[in-house]
């Protein structure tokens, strides 16, 4: 199945420019540099004074950048789930071994079936 993005993520895409990307990474950089003991991406936000959305986007460019990487530490959000600590990267670390889907059916493949089962 084809994925059809919304007109407004596509808007987004567009607006987003170069220098305002390295901008973000600069100021996500800086963040992280100044902690010691890594930040997760609330964190980040909030002392570089951006919307948690936007870093977690930057965050995971870095990373497939290998600038920063995931310690393997979690933290509580504010909404209480685990996010991920992200740290410079320093001495050729890498990202500790990312989760994996469990085998089977997904949640919403699950859902699909029970709520709508002739939709899809």
């Amino acid at each position: 199945m084809e994925r059809n993005n919304p007109v407004t993520s596509l808007e987004a895409y567009r607006a987003v420019n170069s220098e305002m990307l390295v901008n973000h990474h600069s100021k996500i950089i800086s963040a992280l540099k100044s902690a010691k003991n890594g930040l997760m991406y609330e964190q980040i936000a909030a002392q570089i004074k951006m919307d948690k959305h936007q870093v977690g986007r930057r965050i995971s460019e870095l990373e497939r950048e290998n600038v920063i990487y995931k310690t393997g530490e979690k933290r509580l959000t504010s909404t209480n789930r685990n996010a991920f600590v992200y740290k410079i990267v320093e001495n050729g670390e890498v990202s500790a071994e990312p989760e994996r889907m469990m085998k089977g059916e997904s949640v919403s493949d699950i859902s699909k079936k029970l709520i709508q089962p002739t939709l899809f």
